[in-house]
């Protein structure tokens, strides 16, 4: 008797990462650039600026706080992707504000994603899990 062996195949096209710029996501990145890079794939690296990072703030600097939230950002993804690029791995940055969970929401669709990997701590089996 014959066997018929059936393989799938793992198509990756864009890897999301999302980063807090925490110790975690900082442990995950290598990981989603291997992934990235094992599979041809786009390498996206994004960060959301929460509401709560300027809700505090007089109505007068909200703007100058956001700007400078989003410069940060803006310069730290950079950072992150730059030795990436260096080894010929295609990156480019996203950064969003709002509510973290809609904003990702919104960019596994912008990117078409097909995979998101975010660091994760302070958390037990189970979140990990459902997370």
């Amino acid at each position: 008797m014959q066997k018929m062996l059936s393989r799938s195949q793992l198509v990756l096209k864009n890897v999301l990462f999302a980063t807090d710029f925490g110790a975690a996501a900082s442990r995950a990145l290598p990981f989603a650039a291997a992934l990235a890079g094992r599979y041809g794939a786009q390498f996206h690296a994004a960060h959301v600026i929460p509401q709560d990072a300027y809700a505090y703030a007089s109505p007068e600097s909200v703007e100058q706080i956001f700007n400078e939230a989003r410069d940060f950002a803006k310069y730290t993804l950079n950072q992150t992707v730059a030795p990436l690029q260096q080894r010929g791995l295609p990156c480019d940055i996203a950064i969003s504000d709002g509510e973290i969970t809609e904003q990702i929401q919104d960019l596994v669709d912008q990117y078409k994603a097909d995979l998101l990997v975010v660091g994760t701590s302070s958390r037990g089996g189970v979140g990990k899990f459902l997370l």
